[in-house]
């Protein structure tokens, strides 16, 4: 009896590492589709660490995270509606740390920077908020995901 029970521990352990791998590989899948064209998107498998299970999707990349959360006066116009960003105290990049959307102050001048052998012009990006949305219906379906993970385990 206590070697069935022992089973059906290891069974939904494996059943939660495989609900997390399903749901951040669907989540980096559709992050990758969409048309902000998000190109620093990464995953880990998950991991067992005292039972608690995790597997993440994030991005280093300063494009990708100016792309999710805006920028400068346009940003500014049409803030991210991601509560990440709050919890975060602002973004860093490899080229600060951002409080606000326009933190240097260009304001509607925008401003111009290095891209190939020249220079471009912006006045800051929409918050795309991708990562967010993503991470909401991942969320959403995380139970019905692992039931039918415990399911294909069990066989039933």
């Amino acid at each position: 009896m206590l070697e069935e029970y022992k089973g059906l521990e290891e069974r939904i352990i494996k059943a939660a590492e495989n609900t997390a791998n399903r749901l951040v590989e669907e989540a980096v899948k559709e992050i990758n589709e969409d048309d902000a064209h998000y190109v620093g998107v990464r995953s880990t498998k998950a991991k067992n660490n005292n039972g608690i299970i995790t597997a993440n999707y994030y991005t280093n990349d300063p494009i990708d995270i100016i792309k999710e959360f805006g920028t400068g006066i346009v940003g500014s116009a049409n803030p991210s509606t991601s509560p990440f960003l709050k919890d975060l105290g602002g973004v860093t990049t490899s080229y600060g740390t951002y409080t606000m959307y326009d933190t240097n102050g260009h304001g509607e001048d925008g401003w111009f920077y290095p891209s190939g052998n020249g220079y471009r012009h912006t006045w800051g990006e929409i918050g795309r908020n991708v990562f967010t949305d993503v991470s909401a219906e991942t969320e959403a379906k995380l139970e019905k995901v692992f039931q039918e993970e415990l399911q294909k385990l069990l066989g039933g």
